[in-house]
């Protein structure tokens, strides 16, 4: 009997560890942004997305690196949070219909808003789904393939983003943790554009790294 209750909490310390120990849970990268106001005040007050967070997000003149640093620095939590879901409900209101020569009073659903934003937008709202809805692997690499259907390949905090949510998917089952480390590696290398801080690589592929030796 003492055999099995140690079995059972030995099965329970790594069920815990598991979700402690994550690419998207493990990579606080936003330590290198904050410097950065919105990052540093997202860092203050982490579970939330308060309305300037969400302007800034939605504004496309600001820079892919800083907003995947915001949307990091508000973190995740077990049960899930609201900022996803919050976010689309922002994009919704402020989307610029007539920019795209649709009627003010035609309803948009999620399809038509994922086909109308930019390369860029759809990186933010994949990382802050899989941040957001943390053991929802399906949903957010479904997300992920979306945003892939207009990539910018070349840009290195894009794929960094899609990199992280392909390896949390990866995470789920042990026979694909050998493609964690190599296309962690590929994601962050083969961009062109290097628009990362070289701080922020460092701290993901610190932990990146430890999967190095179940590489494929």
């Amino acid at each position: 009997m003492k055999k099995l209750v140690l079995v059972l909490l030995m099965m329970m310390s790594a069920f815990q560890l598991c979700f402690a120990d994550s690419p998207l849970t493990s990579t606080d990268f936003y330590k290198a942004y904050l410097d950065v106001p919105i990052v540093a005040a997202a860092a203050k007050n982490p579970g939330k997305l308060s309305n300037e967070a969400k302007a800034y997000l939605f504004d496309e003149d600001n820079p892919l690196d800083v907003k995947l640093a915001l949307i990091n620095a508000v973190g995740w939590r077990m049960e899930g949070l609201s900022t996803y879901t919050d976010y689309l409900r922002y994009c919704f209101n402020h989307f610029p219909k007539a920019k795209f020569g649709i009627e003010e009073k035609k309803f948009l659903t999620k399809k038509d808003l994922f086909y109308y934003v930019s390369s860029e937008q759809m990186a933010v709202l994949v990382y802050m789904y899989a941040m957001s809805n943390y053991f929802d692997s399906k949903g957010m690499f479904s997300l992920m393939q979306q945003a892939m259907l207009k990539p910018i390949r070349d840009r290195q905090s894009f794929m960094m983003a899609m990199g992280l949510v392909y390896a949390q998917t990866c995470l789920d089952n042990p026979q694909r943790w050998g493609k964690i480390y190599t296309s962690m590696t590929h994601h962050i290398n083969s961009p062109q554009i290097k628009d990362m801080r070289p701080e922020a690589i460092e701290i993901v592929m610190e932990y990146i790294n430890l999967y190095k030796e179940e590489s494929e």
